[in-house]
């Protein structure tokens, strides 16, 4: 019957032996690897702040949950990009509650943090991670990415934005889509003053608190395992890479929404662009805290230097190499020969080939669609898009199901 041959197709689909071999080579067993000296962390929270790199970010952490077949929290709704975002996080509405007794390991999607509801789904010992980005770039490209200088007329050249700098509360009107979700049910209230702390958990109320601030800022630092400074970004996933025992090919990237503006705070009055941190106080200390907690990470860290030159010079060039995947699809499965990553002193060597960029390169949803229905085959998503999913299955492995 139809139930039987879903369940046969998705079966094939996630547990293909070619699958296995091909994941195989690209990441070497354990095993087979120098015997580390910690375990690597293999239970995480992601927090994706908005605007602060995150959507590049994003790839390599689902990815190493694909590699190390994780369960990943996935939203109930078919959007497949936020757990309740901009709402308060409430697991049994924005997501697919596991069976009973059983914890996820991973959670990367938009979601407002809120550490104890998280802990109630999350295996024991999962640790936190996040990205903190200088709030004054996080403030112009939130006001160019949601839409403000667009629905409030002000204009979109760097003079309308000077305006927006010099009398900020005027101009913080939500952009037009985001009052239809009805505002007053929201735990985000404002997409350019100290949004980053609101994807944090911090309260809108509070904004102006500092006995809250300051508590805020503290609880951030005690409950995070590890804060990427977007900024310093080489540096923060080098170090996160040793802190959490992970592996090179662990916190190796593709650049995604990097369009920018086509001018920046050179054309702002310095006085006017300082202005973004008064604005944004909450995120401005978050930063400091942040900045500080990274410095002290870096101390007595021996071959920083050398291991951040060399993730840097493996960057490009898998990013040089993946930008081919343009000349592949799922019906063109002919692959260039894969790129050898020698073995140093900071990893093992590994293949950079489909397998490997593929995941790197896909749109977060697509990600998610698939930890979906490996974890929940019978979910109607997955039953109406069967034929979807052999496709991104054969332009991740280069293999038909």
């Amino acid at each position: 019957n139809t139930q039987t041959v879903l369940n046969s197709c998705l079966l094939l689909f996630f547990r293909c032996e070619n699958c296995k071999d091909s994941l195989q080579q690209t990441y070497p067993s354990i095993k087979t690897l120098s015997q580390p000296t910690c375990q690597p962390k293999k239970s995480f929270v992601f927090i994706k702040i908005h605007k602060s790199g995150s959507t590049t970010l994003i790839a390599p952490m689902q990815k190493f949950a694909y590699r190390h077949n994780l369960s990943v929290v996935v939203p109930l709704l078919d959007d497949n990009i936020a757990l309740g975002w901009p709402f308060k996080f409430m697991p049994e509405r924005n997501i697919v509650m596991p069976p009973a007794g059983r914890k996820f390991q991973a959670l990367v999607n938009h979601v407002v943090y809120n550490r104890t509801v998280m802990d109630q789904i999350m295996e024991p010992q999962t640790v936190y991670i996040t990205v903190i980005r200088d709030p004054k770039q996080h403030l112009l490209s939130s006001y160019t990415y949601f839409g403000l200088n667009k629905d409030d007329k002000i204009g979109e050249d760097p003079k309308a934005y000077e305006m927006f700098l010099n009398d900020s509360k005027r101009y913080d009107s939500l952009p037009n889509y985001f009052i239809a979700l009805n505002v007053s049910r929201t735990q985000i209230k404002s997409l350019t003053r100290n949004l980053q702390s609101a994807d944090l958990g911090f309260e809108y109320r509070d904004f102006d608190n500092n006995d809250a601030i300051q508590r805020f800022v503290r609880q951030i630092e005690r409950e995070f395992a590890f804060i990427i400074v977007l900024e310093r970004l080489s540096e923060s996933l080098v170090l996160m890479k040793r802190k959490l025992c992970w592996s090179m090919q662990d916190i190796l990237h593709i650049y995604k929404n990097r369009k920018g503006q086509s001018w920046g705070y050179e054309k702002i009055n310095p006085e006017s662009a300082q202005m973004a941190y008064t604005w944004s106080k909450v995120d401005t200390l978050l930063y400091d805290m942040a900045q500080r907690k990274l410095n002290e990470a870096r101390k007595g860290q021996e071959k920083l230097e050398e291991e951040m030159e060399l993730f840097e010079n493996i960057q490009k060039s898998i990013t040089d190499f993946c930008a081919t995947m343009k000349k592949w699809n799922t019906t063109n499965l002919y692959d260039p020969e894969p790129l050898v990553i020698e073995k140093s002193e900071f990893n093992e060597e590994f293949l950079v080939n489909r397998q490997f960029c593929v995941p790197l390169l896909l749109h977060e949803n697509y990600l998610t669609l698939i930890f979906k229905c490996r974890q929940f085959p019978n979910h109607r998503q997955c039953k109406e898009n069967i034929n979807f999913l052999h496709e991104l299955y054969s332009l991740i492995h280069g293999v038909h199901v």
